[in-house]
């Protein structure tokens, strides 16, 4: 594995007249960014960055993913053959039927016992706390913890578990209407 600090050999290297005569040639040939930095051995950006130097208004073409392209020195070149047509099959779909509204389906919590106490699953904590969170909640939340307001950010964001933020939290917005309700008057 190489050292991503270490810089390629081709970082520093000088244009010299043949480069940039090579790279007005293969922009007027039609050659994509890869096919250009492959062939002059340099980064994409610094074949745009010369190609504004040197002032070519001229656009560089753009390659699919996974296709091939005809400007590139190798030894295969492109079949002369005509390729068939692809054929498309028209299939005939029913229209569709309008369904049924199905009720809204409740929440249904499974609480786990623990030592005579309901414990509420951390994840469902999560949920109702950003279903019903306001603004200033964050830092309301820090002052009490003791946590600062980036980090009670990003627990209560779902990208990291704290059981004590996430509690006191839960404790907050536990009695409020959810934002959706909140939305609709």
């Amino acid at each position: 594995m190489t050292d991503k600090k270490q810089k390629p050999a081709f970082t520093h290297m000088r244009w010299s007249e043949a480069d940039d005569k090579l790279l007005r040639e293969l922009i007027e040939r039609g050659a994509d960014g890869t096919t250009i930095s492959k062939t002059l051995g340099r980064t994409r950006s610094s074949i745009f960055n010369r190609k504004f130097v040197l002032g070519i208004e001229q656009a560089m073409k753009k390659t699919k993913k996974g296709q091939t392209n005809d400007l590139t020195f190798g030894t295969k070149t492109r079949s002369t053959e005509p390729q068939p047509a692809p054929v498309l099959e028209v299939k005939q779909v029913p229209a569709p039927t309008k369904a049924k509204k199905e009720p809204k389906v409740k929440v249904q919590l499974n609480v786990a016992k623990e030592k005579g106490k309901t414990k509420i699953p951390y994840n469902f904590k999560l949920a109702q706390v950003n279903q019903r969170r306001r603004r200033g909640d964050i830092a309301k939340i820090a002052a009490s913890t003791g946590f600062s307001q980036g980090y009670v950010s990003t627990v209560v964001n779902g990208l990291q578990d704290n059981e004590r933020i996430v509690s006191v939290a839960y404790n907050m917005a536990r009695g409020r209407k959810t934002n959706e309700t909140m939305m609709k008057k």
